[in-house]
């Protein structure tokens, strides 16, 4: 069993602040790591349903193709997970993750996306929890 280390960056968020979170990433229950009261373990749990060898679904294979389960939403709004309705933007933050894919996700029916930070999750590329 490989265990990693992940950690978010987010530079100059609306405070002027820059952050840094570490955490360890445990293949199979990484939606664990989540804090338990946070929508955003809801929302990891509900997708670890519909992924593949404890990862979580995602949109875009690493070629950059649309998979199955995933409709392209108008525009740059994004991607929509069939079955959950969770919606996928790729991420405009720095995290460490193994690809350079990465995606922040919120639940159906949020619709401002900037207030909703307690609510969302970022997956790297290949379908790894980094952070909520």
């Amino acid at each position: 069993m490989e265990i990693g280390l992940f950690c978010n960056i987010i530079k100059n968020d609306e405070e002027g602040i820059t952050t840094y979170s570490l955490g360890l990433a445990i293949p199979g229950v990484s939606a664990n790591i989540i804090k338990l009261g946070k929508g955003g373990y809801k929302l990891a749990n509900k997708l670890l349903k519909f992924g593949e060898e404890g990862k979580l679904p995602v949109p875009l294979n690493l070629e950059g193709k649309l998979k199955s389960g995933f409709r392209k939403l108008h525009g740059d709004q994004g991607y929509e997970h069939i079955e959950t309705g969770a919606i996928y933007h790729k991420s405009k933050t720095t995290h460490c993750g193994k690809t350079s894919q990465q995606w922040k996700v919120y639940p159906r029916g949020t619709v401002d996306f900037k207030k909703s930070t307690g609510n969302r999750i970022t997956i790297d590329g290949d379908g790894t929890l980094i952070s909520n």
